[in-house]
């Protein structure tokens, strides 16, 4: 799985984990942790708190502008390890 977002000052961010599916393709991140990733704990939010900026200049998450919505890009990714 992977998460990205652009940040109040347009910084793309992002994290990701790898899960193992159970026998009918499910996880559960509230149950089970990543087997690697951006985090190693059990979380249901891992994906997000776990987010880091694309560049190693920046420190510090943006808000958007005006306290706006802030969008969350979740995608899951299928393949084998």
């Amino acid at each position: 799985m992977r998460a990205e977002l652009v940040d109040g000052d347009g910084v793309h961010w992002t994290s990701q984990a790898d899960f193992v599916a159970d026998a009918q393709g499910a996880i559960d991140t509230a149950k089970q942790p990543p087997v690697k990733g951006s985090y190693r704990e059990v979380s249901v939010a891992g994906l997000i708190w776990s987010m880091t900026p694309s560049s190693h200049k920046i420190f510090r998450y943006r808000p958007p502008h005006e306290f706006g919505v802030q969008n969350v890009e979740l995608r899951l990714l299928r393949g084998s390890t």
